[in-house]
């Protein structure tokens, strides 16, 4: 033993004189059962100011419920050993298995088998955007559209002859994007695209 007070404190602490009144049980009143006792009249006290118990214990007298019923609680208590343990030791031991959960998957709380779960009714999944290659779509402007790979860019509704590529796709009404393929490489540098309100690009 690494002390003296493990060995002291499994033995049974008992009362058996108050002053000089010597208690008139010869085993003495155990100090566990007193400690109980208390416990339980502190319940009783609770459950008194309850709307539903209060009534079933106003019907008791007062030295019933103020005392007999504790010294019962007492008594019982300290004579229930469940394995050789301590009753508070059992019940605070009980009450942790109530709450613990009852189903584990990989040592971690799951609903059980069979339980009804919320389910999703849609799933929407979109692309990152940073994959080589653009998606089919539609921008409406006004917007601003950074290309970071090789694309041919299209207009339609432009004048026939334009003085270059800027006056091309300013005067355009609809600009399309058709992507290389998949496996190239990024630009450089990014080409932007200004996109005015009323026009639109799409992507091919």
């Amino acid at each position: 033993m690494r002390s003296y007070r493990g060995v002291l404190d499994s033995v049974e602490r008992r009362i058996f004189r108050i002053d000089r009144w010597r208690i008139p049980k010869p085993d003495g009143l155990s100090v566990r059962s007193i400690t109980y006792a208390l416990a339980g009249l502190l319940v009783v006290l609770i459950c008194g100011r309850l709307p539903v118990a209060a009534p079933l214990l106003g019907i008791l007298p007062a030295s019933v419920r103020l005392v007999a019923v504790p010294v019962l609680i007492g008594w019982g208590l300290s004579a229930w050993t469940p394995d050789g343990r301590a009753p508070h030791h059992a019940l605070i031991s009980v009450l942790r298995h109530l709450r613990a959960p009852k189903h584990l998957a990989g040592l971690r709380p799951c609903p059980p088998v069979g339980a009804d779960l919320l389910g999703v009714a849609e799933i929407q999944i979109a692309p990152s955007g940073d994959e080589p290659g653009y998606r089919p779509g539609r921008v409406r402007g006004p917007v601003r559209v950074l290309l970071r790979y090789p694309a041919v860019i299209g207009a339609e509704g432009g004048p026939r002859h334009p003085s270059g590529a800027a006056e091309r796709f300013g005067a355009a009404s609809r600009l399309t994007v058709e992507g290389r393929g998949r496996r190239v490489k990024p630009l450089p540098r990014g080409h932007e695209i200004r996109v005015p309100a009323g026009k639109e690009i799409r992507f091919r």
